[in-house]
């Protein structure tokens, strides 16, 4: 639900937004999720319009025996305070609901945008003939139908009422299965990887890559077919001891940072909280990984990656080679700061990594070139005709900048 309801939380998130901007910061609510909260005034008038059909509540822990968590929800409307039940974007009064509530949140909170969670993004299916769903069969039975359109239009509301109040705004999409494209064009950035629950502690080997392939990973995590920038979910592939926890991310990131596409981290503050710590293990890989994605957003600053065209490993080959098979590089290459080179080995062991850059396709041929390991800054060699090698462990990584000496000077 957008708005508090509490002035407590309507307090604190005035306090956050306004010391959030003090600092150059955008922050941004999760809001609508794809449920909707039975303990809204609305729901108690248009509940039975809202839901989707057949009837189906929240499955998280809050009603779960000895869990419950007892407030003034609970005495004011009969229902947990997690209660809620599936919505579908076919309700008119689903969508004004929440789209009006948006509008207050932006209006009297100040937020940048709005952070959503399956909302209208998944494939669902209801029967609620109340507000258009479904169809009687012969028999008299029900058969359900999907909103494709309604979801559109969901979507392109929640982006509107956002956009017109924030120009920069960010509608921020977490889904992770049953994408529908036409409703992710509303949207800035989407965020996945839920999908890999079923895996419980990861791939059974350890070997990410031998469960994540490249096919895989190129249709349902970068985006590209939905028009989206995208992020990638880790914590469902990388369940277990915080010793686990790093090192899957560093896997991880072997196929993701491939793609151009970085593990979206957990804040510092929230990974080191007593509770957070306890659930995973330690809060430590999420500082880490945390630090390890700000040093990368500074490097992609300081290289100009916006500017850079992408050289992926599927069109690359006139520009690199790489050599055992199962390793790979991805190319950034400037048009005044040389090339920027991921080296990845997807391999089960370690390798030695050969990388023969052509030096006449990336525009750097005769000039005095500083080639070094941007996260630790030491130099790699390599030699006049553009080759080098690099020892990386199974899933580990590197990236390699090849710097005209003008341009550091510049």
């Amino acid at each position: 639900y957008p708005m508090p309801v509490h002035k407590k939380f309507a307090d604190a998130l005035h306090r956050l937004t306004d010391e959030a901007h003090v600092y150059g910061l955008k922050v941004y609510r999760y809001s609508i999720h794809q449920r909707f909260p039975v303990g809204a005034p609305e729901f108690d008038i248009n509940g039975l319009h809202m839901s989707k059909r057949p009837l189906s509540r929240y499955h998280g822990n809050s009603w779960r025996p000895g869990s419950q968590r007892i407030g003034a929800v609970v005495h004011k409307y009969g229902a947990d305070s997690q209660g809620s039940a599936d919505f579908c974007a076919k309700s008119k009064a689903l969508q004004d609901a929440n789209i009006h509530s948006l509008a207050k949140l932006l209006d009297e909170y100040g937020v940048d945008g709005v952070y959503l969670d399956g909302t209208a993004a998944h494939t669902t299916w209801c029967q609620n003939i109340l507000h258009g769903c479904g169809y009687r069969t012969k028999d008299g039975s029900i058969r359900q139908t999907s909103p494709v359109f309604a979801k559109r239009q969901f979507m392109k509301r929640i982006y509107t009422v956002v956009k017109q109040r924030r120009p920069d705004g960010v509608v921020d999409l977490h889904c992770s299965f049953g994408y529908t494209p036409a409703v992710v064009a509303f949207t800035d950035m989407m965020w996945t990887g839920e999908q890999w629950g079923h895996l419980k502690e990861g791939p059974p080997d350890g070997y990410i890559s031998g469960t994540l392939t490249l096919d895989m990973f190129r249709t349902q995590y970068t985006g590209y077919q939905l028009g989206v920038p995208a992020e990638v979910l880790a914590y469902r592939i990388l369940r277990g001891s915080a010793a686990k926890e790093k090192e899957g991310m560093r896997k991880l990131s072997a196929t993701t940072l491939l793609h151009d596409i970085p593990i979206r981290p957990s804040t510092p503050g929230l990974a080191l909280l007593p509770g957070h710590v306890a659930e995973v293990g330690g809060g430590q890989p999420h500082v880490e990984v945390f630090d390890l994605m700000v040093n990368l957003w500074k490097l992609r600053d300081q290289f100009g990656a916006k500017e850079a065209q992408k050289l992926f490993y599927w069109n690359n080959q006139d520009y690199v080679t790489v050599s055992p098979e199962k390793c790979y590089a991805l190319l950034l290459k400037h048009p005044k700061n040389g090339v920027l080179a991921f080296i990845s080995n997807l391999r089960r062991d370690a390798q030695t990594v050969t990388v023969q850059f052509n030096l006449d396709k990336l525009g750097l041929r005769g000039k005095k070139l500083d080639v070094f390991d941007v996260l630790t800054n030491e130099p790699v060699d390599m030699t006049p005709d553009g080759k080098l090698s690099v020892s990386l462990g199974s899933e580990d990584w590197m990236y390699v900048w090849l710097r005209s000496r003008i341009a550091k000077g510049g």
